[in-house]
């Protein structure tokens, strides 16, 4: 693993969003806020650049843990991974570990004192963009707390996906070719959730909803799911299963 001083490839796609996007947390209202303790302290905005090597492995595991901030995943990574982050609170600087297990490599990219019992200054910033190996068998673990998720994912060779996010927006991409089946389930509590999956993959899509919308564009209803037109004759297929607590959910083909 090598740490920072090396330059990332990140797609354009996924700098460009966090150049449209440009949030803070300040724009965040984060409840932790409205009865403000213990804050952070704020430092200078650093940012770091770190690259994770395949070392060797036929496939991996990802888990991405973060607290607070603003966070996007793609593709189009040289290496395992490539990883930018600026933050300017000290304690949220990232850690990061990576094994290599009988050919089944292990990354783990997490934000420390996610649980601290402090709250955010409103000028606190922390925004992690990781581009990731389209070429490795890859399974993808994410949990986030308070903030937006954006996930560009449709060039990964993923085969499970796991997304458990607490309050923000959560913006989904999953489409493209696929060679293999993948199961993904989507865990949200406040907030909208929206996810674009392929036309020309089968899909079926579970989906609970608390207090909010439900829609599934280019679906219809087949038993207890939902199901897209290459259901039952494409050769690979999705398994989605989204559990919203309260706020709207968008699920549409990239057709749609």
């Amino acid at each position: 693993m090598r740490g920072a001083g090396r330059g990332i490839h990140v797609s354009s796609r996924l700098r460009w969003t966090v150049a449209a996007v440009g949030v803070t947390l300040m724009a965040l209202s984060l409840p932790s806020c409205v009865v403000c303790g213990e804050k952070y302290d704020l430092v200078d905005l650093t940012t770091e650049n770190h690259t994770v090597e395949l070392d060797g492995a036929e496939s991996v595991v990802v888990n991405v843990d973060m607290g607070v901030g603003q966070l996007m995943i793609g593709g189009g990574a040289k290496e395992l991974a490539e990883a930018e982050f600026r933050y300017n609170v000290a304690e949220w600087r990232p850690e990061i570990s990576y094994e290599v297990v009988n050919g089944r490599g292990i990354l783990h990219i997490t934000q420390p004192d996610a649980e601290g019992g402090k709250s955010a200054p409103n000028k606190a910033e922390n925004r992690w963009l990781i581009a990731l190996s389209d070429d490795v068998e890859m399974e993808l673990q994410v949990d986030s707390g308070v903030g937006e998720v954006k996930l560009d994912l449709g060039g990964l060779a993923l085969t499970d996906l796991e997304v458990d996010h607490g309050v923000g927006e959560i913006l989904i991409d999953l489409s493209g070719h696929r060679v293999s089946d993948m199961n993904a389930t989507i865990d949200g509590g406040i907030g909208s959730i929206k996810v674009i999956v392929p036309s020309s993959v089968g899909v079926r899509l579970d989906g609970d909803t608390g207090i909010g919308s439900f829609k599934a564009a280019g679906f219809a209803k087949s038993g207890g799911a939902f199901v897209n037109d290459a259901y039952n004759r494409a050769d690979t297929t999705i398994r989605l299963s989204i559990d919203a607590g309260i706020g709207e959910v968008k699920v549409l083909t990239d057709e749609a």
